[in-house]
């Protein structure tokens, strides 16, 4: 075989391949599907039936599943294929071929045989990227494992680039997780369904997600895990894969009737008609036992219209979602009703769940950390801080807001508000103040002349934030205010009182 390579009108020199076809040739697999059209499996009485299509085999190139219900009708297929590759002068590898028995498995398994070699028979492996075992109700628990580990090391890859390129922003990071950790995480996320039983496998892969943000955003992990989509506009990864399932659903509705796809999306609908376990009711049941439920009528008879109408109501509970946790938190108080600012001029700010927040583009890190800690009610003002006082045996104090005060002058609560725009029992912080405003006032011409001139103080906090062109400014003012704060201890009230 010769080959030249072109880019635009130029050509290469002409080069041969010694042996076959060179691997990535765009005919190879058009030739291999050629080379094994003679290759035909006889209906069987042990078939697989898929609404009336039997099925026997499958193949991925040369990778090759023959299925059968029955030990004698598997060795049949067996003895079909390795006829066949002797007549094509080709030996099947017994040695890197199994066999899974799925189901409850004889007392005496009979022996399988390519010829005179035994394959052995297996209860684990990897077929096309999918780690399976026949072992337990869930057949794809290994690949779950599989997939959090992977997904791990390729988080770590990311968050450990600042030690040769600084620190990743945000948005970069999010570019990189979503082209290179949530493939990963979502890696047949269409077949392989959550459900109730499998939550706790989910789960593994979940833990990847919400650490992956919390480092990106610079957040402990007692903090109120609706942030960390909310701000991020990451889809959390529970409704991110069954959104992409109900994706594949919609593929299989609209597929032609004598695809083997769509011949098993009927045999599974069917299962759930009689009242048996079936891929099509794995799927409703996850969607019934979303955070806010989502009910499918009439599943039996599924158009690809209905699906983008279900993808709706599946967004919609999700939104609701995050916007109850964040709106029932009292640290979120902030981030409360809060209307996003638009991004053109002349449209009208609005509630939004999910967006990629306009103060996470902040280029500072020390900045955009500190300010992004305030607003989510991580920091370490007293308002947060001693919400976790304990005593010296270790036991919780339910310490009224009221009571946990400021350290300069006692008489406040120790809040973000306070902090930023009240507290005047400190010099540097009254002057940081006062040169802050004053830029502020120059950028917007309509603001107050000074914080107190708000309803209060924490409408005045929420306002400044709001105003994306100033957000820089309101950044390095939070984590000038935190650094003045972080210089004295923090006041602690005698508890027995």
């Amino acid at each position: 075989m010769t080959y030249v390579v072109r880019h635009q009108s130029e050509l290469s020199e002409a080069f041969s391949a010694l042996m076959g076809i060179l691997a990535g040739d765009t005919s190879s697999p058009i030739l291999w599907i050629i080379f094994l059209s003679d290759l035909i499996f006889e209906p069987d009485v042990d078939d697989i039936d898929l609404s009336g299509v039997p099925v026997s085999n499958m193949e991925q190139a040369d990778d090759i599943i023959l299925m059968s219900t029955t030990p004698e009708g598997l060795q049949r297929k067996m003895n079909t294929l390795w006829r066949w590759c002797g007549v094509n002068a080709m030996i099947v590898n017994a040695i890197k071929s199994m066999v899974m028995v799925f189901g409850p498995s004889p007392r005496a398994e009979a022996p399988f045989f390519f010829g005179p070699d035994e394959v052995a028979v297996v209860t684990e492996t990897i077929y096309v990227g999918f780690h399976l075992t026949s072992e337990g109700r869930n057949m794809f628990k290994p690949h779950y494992t599989l997939k959090a580990g992977k997904a791990q090391t390729i988080a770590n890859g990311i968050l450990g680039l600042h030690k040769m390129i600084g620190s990743l922003n945000p948005w970069e990071a999010r570019r990189l997780y979503m082209a290179l950790v949530d493939p990963h995480i979502t890696h047949g996320c269409e077949m392989i369904v959550d459900t109730p039983e499998s939550m706790r496998l989910l789960s593994l892969l979940e833990d990847k997600q919400k650490s992956f943000i919390r480092r990106i955003l610079g957040l402990h992990s007692r903090c109120v895990l609706a942030l960390l989509f909310s701000e991020t506009a990451i889809i959390p990864l529970r409704y991110r894969r069954v959104i992409l399932a109900l994706g594949y659903l919609r593929y299989l509705l609209d597929s032609p009737a004598d695809r083997l796809a769509r011949c098993a999306l009927m045999d599974s609908i069917d299962l759930l008609m009689s009242g048996k376990p079936s891929w099509i009711g794995d799927l409703l049941h996850s969607l019934q036992k979303l955070p806010i439920p989502v009910y499918v009528q009439n599943p039996h008879s599924l158009t690809g219209d209905d699906i983008g109408d279900i993808v709706n109501r599946v967004r919609k509970s999700m939104q609701d979602d995050l916007l109850h946790a964040i709106n029932s938190m009292e640290g979120l108080y902030l981030l409360r009703n809060r209307l996003e600012p638009p991004e053109r001029v002349g449209d009208q700010p609005q509630v939004i769940a999910l967006k990629f927040r306009h103060y996470l583009s902040v280029p500072s890190l020390k900045h955009r950390v500190a300010l992004t800690k305030l607003l989510t009610g991580s920091h370490e003002l007293a308002v947060e801080r001693l919400k976790w006082a304990r005593t010296e045996t270790g036991d919780k104090i339910d310490l009224p807001r009221e009571r946990r005060l400021c350290r300069f002058c006692l008489t406040h609560a120790e809040s973000p508000e306070h902090a930023l725009l009240e507290c005047v029992a400190n010099r540097d912080l009254v002057e940081t103040r006062r040169v802050f405003w004053e830029k502020m006032r120059r950028e917007i011409i309509t603001l107050p002349l000074m914080p107190h001139d708000f309803v209060s103080l924490t409408e005045a906090l929420k306002s400044i934030v709001a105003h994306r062109h100033t957000i820089r400014l309101v950044a390095k003012f939070a984590h000038q205010v935190l650094s003045i704060y972080s210089t004295v201890a923090l006041y602690i009230p005698p508890l027995g009182i």
